[in-house]
């Protein structure tokens, strides 16, 4: 894929690859990683709307990871107008959350970060990680993704 967001500038790009993933064979999983603070929705979305990949891919789950260290600030940024806080949505959207970096907080600090998480997503299974160390069967193959949620 060309360099650009996914959600956005390479859509066009990514359904074609998925495409052309879902004419191969021997794969399991298609793991889809987002960088930053990127909108979980229209990427989401790419797997109802797309014809050739409504009934051969389905999404499994939205797996958020969330940086223990620099959560709040992102919650706490002030937004203008109709903008929308990208880190609160990428919580609420979370069919999983791993909260990583647990080794940078303090563990008060680490208590209200999961308060506030869990005021925006009560319902995700979350983990807490060093290095991202969560069990693969925590977070693939675990049919979660729900479009009515």
């Amino acid at each position: 894929l060309a360099n650009g967001c996914v959600c956005c500038s390479v859509r066009d790009d990514l359904v074609s690859a998925l495409e052309v993933l879902v004419k191969r064979e021997g794969f399991d999983n298609i793991l889809i990683e987002t960088t930053g603070l990127a909108d979980p929705g229209p990427l989401a979305s790419i797997f109802w709307l797309d014809d050739a990949l409504d009934s051969a891919v389905q999404l499994d789950a939205i797996v958020t990871v969330i940086d223990s260290k620099y959560c709040m600030q992102h919650l706490n940024e002030e937004k203008t107008g109709d903008e929308v806080n990208e880190c609160a949505r990428q919580i609420a959207f979370a069919d999983r959350i791993i909260m990583n970096k647990q080794d940078m907080v303090t563990a008060a600090e680490r208590e209200v970060l999961l308060q506030r998480v869990r005021g925006i997503n009560p319902q995700a299974p979350l983990y807490q990680s060093e290095y991202s160390r969560v069990s693969l069967e925590a977070i693939i193959g675990v049919s979660a993704f729900d479009l009515e949620r």
